[in-house]
């Protein structure tokens, strides 16, 4: 699918379910409160039509996120759905990771390609203030039981005064296990406007320092661009949205847990197609909903204002990460 700049949308963000078992620092409020439980999530079968019509479509490339995706009921079983669609080349995940060892046996055999673990500190007392309350080695742990059988990447987000200090610990955790970490700068959301992140130059400064040139690899479509350390260990990676733009080569939109499609995750455009099914809706014409709204995907986000604050889905949490 083109969209009305040219780029081809074939990346979809599916957000299972708005529950998570954590409430990181930039993502959720302290307690309750974040209307998580005003949200109806569409229904497995009706999501599962829905992904059809998407992959039929163009959808080439499914992320299942959250909240947190291994809470949401029959997980497993909906990966293996997933599967039978031949035209979807790829499965991946975007969880916390305190689930992933009970679930491992099982994610191994689903016929999931890939799995971003969210790691924004090492340091258990600091990963506790992080995410209220969670513990580092069960995440570790999880990781090692499926790294040999399933890709895996490391998500982290640093924030001045309160986990700077991991930068070094996360880029040896590369070179000690040859997993790619790749740092988020922080991006305006309700739960960020009283932190202040770190630039993608920052945080390459400090590791160079330590480890000497960072050299580059060549960029592909992925939001993410990626360095390499001199001995070929380990493997650094930058999501910076504050600092280099990547919209003109944007290739994804989101589905969120209630139904409603975002063509940017910095928008507050949002299209309901729960509702659509609920019309008993053709295929035909959710098909051309789609491609509507995936053809007026907006030129670029605005994150740089700082202006998304007050909106529906204020919290990273309810749009799916």
């Amino acid at each position: 699918m083109l969209d009305k700049l040219g780029r081809s949308i074939d990346y979809l963000r599916v957000s299972l379910t708005n529950k998570c078992n954590m409430r990181c620092l930039y993502c959720r409020p302290a307690k309750e409160g974040d209307a998580l439980s005003a949200v109806q999530p569409i229904q497995s079968d009706d999501l599962l039509y829905l992904l059809s019509i998407f992959i039929e479509t163009g959808i080439k490339k499914i992320r299942l996120t959250g909240g947190e995706p291994l809470l949401f009921p029959e997980i497993i079983n909906f990966i293996k759905c997933l599967g039978t669609f031949p035209d979807l080349k790829e499965i991946a995940m975007t969880t916390n990771g305190v689930l992933l060892r009970k679930n491992s046996a099982a994610l191994i055999n689903s016929g999931l390609s890939s799995i971003n673990v969210s790691i924004d500190a090492l340091t258990p007392a600091v990963f506790s203030v992080m995410t209220r309350g969670a513990d580092i080695n069960e995440v570790i742990e999880g990781i090692k039981s499926v790294r040999n059988h399933i890709s895996v990447k490391i998500n982290s987000v640093i924030m001045k005064n309160i986990n700077e200090q991991e930068i070094i610990p996360l880029a040896d955790f590369s070179r000690e296990y040859d997993i790619p970490v790749r740092f988020i700068e922080l991006m305006p959301f309700s739960q960020t406007k009283d932190y202040e992140g770190m630039s993608e130059e920052s945080i390459k400064g400090i590791i160079s320092d330590r480890y000497g040139r960072l050299y580059a690899e060549k960029s592909g479509k992925s939001a993410a661009h990626y360095y390499n350390f001199s001995d070929k260990r380990g493997k650094i990676g930058f999501i910076s949205a504050m600092s280099h733009k990547f919209c003109g080569s944007c290739n994804r939109v989101r589905l969120m847990a209630d139904g409603c499609l975002r063509p940017c995750l910095y928008s507050d455009k949002e299209y309901d197609l729960k509702q659509m099914l609920k019309q008993n809706c053709s295929s035909k014409e959710i098909t051309a909903a789609i491609k509507k709204i995936i053809y007026g995907k907006p030129e670029q986000h605005a994150m740089q204002k700082k202006i998304f604050f007050n909106i529906k889905h204020g919290f990273m949490s309810e749009i799916g990460g």
